[in-house]
């Protein structure tokens, strides 16, 4: 079994090669090409999908999201980071070494 990198805010975050995606209205829609699983994400995890377009690190989206939405970043980097965790551990989102 591989081991689950950790999310911290020193990390930075792409796309998985694996993953591809098309916007169906506000949300996203994920195929994962290796084990063939959809995903849909919802209007604000698309918005969060698609900044993720570059290499990101939490601290980024973290603000990005805090600002879009205007709730404090405290809150954010909590809700977040047991997002991004969940899109890591389904090799949607990888962590750059």
């Amino acid at each position: 079994m591989m081991e689950l990198k950790s999310v911290t805010n020193d990390k930075r975050l792409r796309k998985s090669s694996q993953a591809t995606s098309r916007p169906m209205g506000a949300v996203e829609v994920l195929l994962h090409l290796e084990t063939s699983y959809y995903y849909t994400l919802n209007p604000t995890g698309a918005k969060i999908w698609r900044y993720c377009s570059k290499e990101r690190s939490i601290q980024e989206i973290v603000a990005f999201v805090a600002n879009h939405y205007g709730v404090s970043k405290t809150k954010t980097a909590k809700d977040l980071t047991a997002y991004v965790e969940t899109l890591v551990k389904e090799k949607l989102l990888e962590i750059s070494d």
